[in-house]
């Protein structure tokens, strides 16, 4: 519950102080969920924060972005943080993938099959929706095998992700995060 609010927050944030949204650590909030929750004038739990985004007025909209822009070195170095264990995470897959075949010899076939089946399952799913359920479809079959696409659909994403990288767009910009400026310091130039 507390994981799916603090999502919530950190895109309402996102949508009104995008690096402050951003750098709002998923199930916990962390030092930008902090800062959110001194802006807002709320406690720092899920539940006063998103109550206090509902009804937020106008200046508040305005310190959002005046403790985004107060902390932007601060909050582009969590961004950055938060993009390497992701990286990580998905090079720590990869390289056990590798590090069981060099071990054993072997290929571990698991995640192969899995992507497999996902993959069937997905093209299945698409071709009894065209066969089977177009001519006989009722709004509760409709709801149905949209829910039922959907949640294959997540899934074939992650099993293309895993396989092909999706991780260059995510090095690109941390590097770019890395890279840039406060504001201040570039009105100056």
């Amino acid at each position: 519950m507390a994981d799916d609010l603090w999502s919530k927050v950190k895109a309402t944030v996102a949508g009104i102080a995008p690096i402050l949204g951003n750098a709002i650590l998923p199930g916990v909030g962390g030092v930008a969920g902090a800062l959110v929750a001194s802006a807002l004038g709320t406690d720092n739990k899920p539940e006063a924060i998103n109550s206090a985004l509902l009804t937020a007025t106008p200046e508040q909209y305005a310190a959002l972005k005046k403790v985004e822009a107060d902390n932007r070195e601060r909050l582009a170095a969590i961004a950055a943080d938060l993009d390497k264990a992701y990286l990580l995470d998905r090079q720590n897959a990869r390289q056990r993938e590798i590090e069981v075949t060099k071990a054993t010899g072997i290929r571990d076939w698991d995640t192969v099959l899995l992507g497999w089946f996902i993959t069937c399952a997905y093209v299945g799913v698409v071709l009894l929706l065209i066969f089977y359920s177009l001519p006989k479809m009722t709004p509760e079959i409709a709801l149905m095998v949209g829910n039922l696409i959907g949640i294959i659909g997540s899934k074939m994403t992650t099993v293309f992700d895993y396989k092909f990288g999706s991780s260059k767009s995510s090095a690109d910009k941390t590097n770019l995060l890395a890279q840039a400026q406060p504001i201040s310091q570039q009105g100056d130039k």
